[in-house]
């Protein structure tokens, strides 16, 4: 048990994460013209530099292009995942997804794939640069989870809807 414990947990929080609540005889109306995908350019953009900077500079990372390069590319797989959870649980193709469900892109379960996804990522790539590793790992851990809090917030703000 004791090596496939990490594992165990990895799968624990992907059950978890999709898990989505079912809602009978009601559908989601979006009241704001704007819709996550219209922000979702914008956040990505200050998620990768906050991101990036805060990995580099709390992290002590000797490289900001490596940091900024592995930040890109593991921001790309996190942002997949939960649509990819999402579409393997539902009916409606990823455009379909993306108009016409009630799917804020970020919450909960967004914040478990993206520490699940992008911490494993970001740390084996970029450990042998760090000055310290468990430094590393916590600052990896703490930008996600503060990018994350923010992405969802800017949604929720320039993003309205409600259940009919």
């Amino acid at each position: 048990m004791g090596k496939y414990k990490y594992l165990f947990l990895l799968v624990g929080a992907l059950v978890l994460a999709a898990a989505s609540p079912v809602f009978a005889n009601s559908s989601w109306v979006w009241i704001s013209e704007t819709r996550p995908y219209d922000v979702l350019p914008f956040v990505a953009a200050v998620t990768i530099v906050v991101e990036t900077l805060m990995i580099y500079y709390f992290g002590k990372v000797e490289s900001l292009a490596s940091t900024g390069v592995v930040v890109v590319f593991s921001n790309l797989l996190s942002f997949l995942a939960p649509y990819a959870v999402s579409m393997m649980n539902s009916l409606y193709s990823f455009s379909e997804m993306l108009e016409h469900l009630p799917i804020y892109t970020v919450g909960a379960y967004y914040l478990i794939l993206t520490l699940a996804v992008e911490t494993p990522v970001v740390y084996h790539v970029l450990k042998e640069k760090a000055a310290n590793r468990k430094t590393l790992l916590i600052v990896i851990a703490a930008a996600n989870v503060i990018t994350t809090i923010l992405v969802a917030a800017a949604e929720r703000i320039f993003c309205e809807g409600y259940w009919a």
